[in-house]
């Protein structure tokens, strides 16, 4: 990043009734689960909520 670039904040606030709407995002890199029994691996992504 450049200095210049540094003081910048790139957000913005979102005014919504509680409990009305929601915000959505994957989170992250996705991430592998294995089933404890059989060991078979499963590609998953973390979906996030608020």
């Amino acid at each position: 990043m450049d200095p210049s670039e540094a003081n910048i904040h790139l957000t913005s606030p979102i005014t919504h009734i509680p409990g009305h709407t929601m915000q959505v995002d994957w989170a992250g890199t996705p991430m592998w689960l294995t089933d404890p029994i059989t060991r078979t691996t499963t590609k998953v992504s973390i979906f996030v909520a608020t």
